[in-house]
């Protein structure tokens, strides 16, 4: 009986904290590689060099080595594969963590015109007991979606469909005993006939024995679709999957794990790492609690569906820095999935957790046709049942997206969610100009590069002309922003309506 563990998003997650409290969450990498068996294989899907206070602090530093290798080390991977994050960074970061490892990076669908990261179409592992156990490993395309072009100039994404055919059929022709896929991407419905980001469905067609997806950050039991075992850990190390391949005959048995659970047989190597990085996690804290300006009072997003109806003191400062910096005539945001405060006293820590992605900022042009389609697809957040206005399952199920949902400033808008699908929007003013009837005028409007890219349902947004492109991220924009201003003022309210 072979066994295989993995994990993936971790997000340098490392240590047992949230970042947000002082609180043991009993989470994190090196919780779950205590639990590492010996003569096990351990795999990675990716997302582990961007995501978590920790993660900013050591790529603004140029901390090396890596912490996200040495804990990899100590967890005894045996093989890593890209997530979409990790391209954040560029080539060289990558480069750093591929060196340090110095393990196979199974990412099938990487192309490297300079040839030093050496991606490999698969790896065969010859377990203890002798089983074949083949690995191919790819990322989600839309890397291409979203990724800066500086980072991609020497590495090109491929399709990974194709990229995974090709791997399985040149596996299947190694003698392995059991195939498996490491996906940095995950599963959603056909949209215009076709999967985009998230392709799992195509893959399970191609008949590896186990498809292990990741990405989309959820909690999703082992199961089968097409002709794969799939399952997927979540994020931040709050997960693990373990999965035992039997010898005899063919079948396996899988198993998803909170990361306190199982019996810690890999310690002594983990502490060893956790003690050595101890000091430069408890560094963070001194610079992360530091007051650096004050609120007249916290800024909140409360629960999700009031927020939606009635707007968010947070999201209106984060759209009133987007339109400081970059003038421009509209500003939209999102909110992530979990509620959340920006205390009056505002510190590094909480102005990071209240936004943990380096996202940076491009300015389109847009007019009232394009507003339209947009707020339409906004307005789609909403159904009503029982005669109530409630958070539809369009962005619920499969996957919670609530940070789909956009708040949009300097524009007045009402949604009448009795209305069917695409004409709910019966107001759209800019300064009084009524732009559902006279839509042809030109705004410019800001917006973050993941937002600008199409994705979440706002497709048309990737087709607009671009006036600008800005290199700084928004997390040290709003850093500079509250340094500089030390005492904010309250941010004018977004001004819409939604009823029925």
């Amino acid at each position: 009986m072979a066994k295989l563990f993995y994990f993936s998003d971790i997000h340098c997650y490392l240590f047992p904290t949230n970042y947000i409290n002082a609180d043991d969450t009993h989470t994190g990498l090196f919780e779950i590689a205590k639990k590492i068996e010996p003569d096990s294989l351990v795999l990675d899907g990716g997302d582990n060099l961007q995501g978590s206070l920790l993660a900013r602090h050591v790529i603004l530093n140029k901390i090396r080595p890596l912490p996200q290798a040495l804990a990899f080390k100590a967890a005894k991977l045996a093989g890593f594969t890209l997530g979409n994050h990790d391209f954040n960074y560029g080539r060289e970061v990558i480069e750093d963590l591929a060196s340090e490892l110095n393990l196979p990076l199974l990412n099938a669908n990487l192309k490297d015109d300079l040839n030093r990261l050496k991606p490999k179409q698969y790896q065969v592992y010859t377990m203890k007991d002798g089983l074949k156990l083949g690995v191919v490993g790819i990322t989600t395309d839309f890397v291409n979606v979203w990724e800066k072009n500086e980072n991609l100039e020497t590495l090109h994404v491929t399709d990974c469909v194709d990229a995974a055919k090709k791997a399985f059929k040149a596996l299947t022709k190694d003698g392995v005993d059991y195939t498996i896929l490491v996906y940095h991407g995950g599963f959603e419905e056909k949209k215009e006939g076709k999967y985009l980001e998230n392709r799992g469905t195509e893959l399970s067609t191609i008949g590896f024995d186990v498809i292990l997806t990741a990405h989309q950050h959820l909690v999703m039991e082992p199961t089968v679709i097409g002709k794969s075992l799939v399952l997927q850990v979540g994020c931040k190390g709050m997960q693990y999957a373990l999965l035992e391949f039997s010898k005899e005959k063919k079948e396996i048995k899988a198993q998803l794990l909170k990361a306190q659970d199982g019996i810690n047989c890999n310690t002594e190597a983990v502490e060893k790492v956790q003690q050595q990085l101890q000091s430069l996690e408890d560094s963070l804290a001194g610079p992360l609690d530091e007051v650096i300006g004050n609120l007249p009072l916290p800024f909140c997003d409360n629960d999700k569906l009031e927020s939606a109806m009635y707007g968010s003191s947070l999201v209106d400062f984060f759209n009133q820095v987007q339109q400081d910096f970059t003038k421009a005539d509209i500003s939209i945001t999102a909110l992530f999935n979990d509620p959340i405060t920006l205390n009056k006293e505002v510190t590094l820590r909480g102005l990071l957790t209240c936004y943990p992605f380096p996202n940076t900022l491009t300015v389109i042009e847009v007019d009232g046709f394009i507003l339209k389609t947009t707020l339409e697809r906004v307005a789609s957040y909403f159904a009503i049942q029982n005669n109530e206005i409630v958070i539809s399952e369009r962005f619920t199920k499969p996957k919670v997206e609530h940070y789909n949902y956009d708040y949009y400033s300097a524009i007045e808008y009402e949604f009448c969610i009795s209305k069917p699908l695409e004409s709910r929007v019966v107001k759209l003013n800019y300064k009084g100009h009524d732009l559902l009837t006279f839509p042809e005028k030109k705004l410019s409007l800001v917006l973050n590069n993941y937002r600008q890219s199409g994705t979440g349902g706002y497709e048309v947004f990737s087709k607009c002309k671009i006036l600008k492109q800005y290199s700084e991220d928004m997390q040290e924009l709003l850093i500079e922003y509250v340094k500089s201003h030390k005492t904010i003022s309250l941010p004018p309210k977004g001004n819409f309506k939604v009823h029925i």
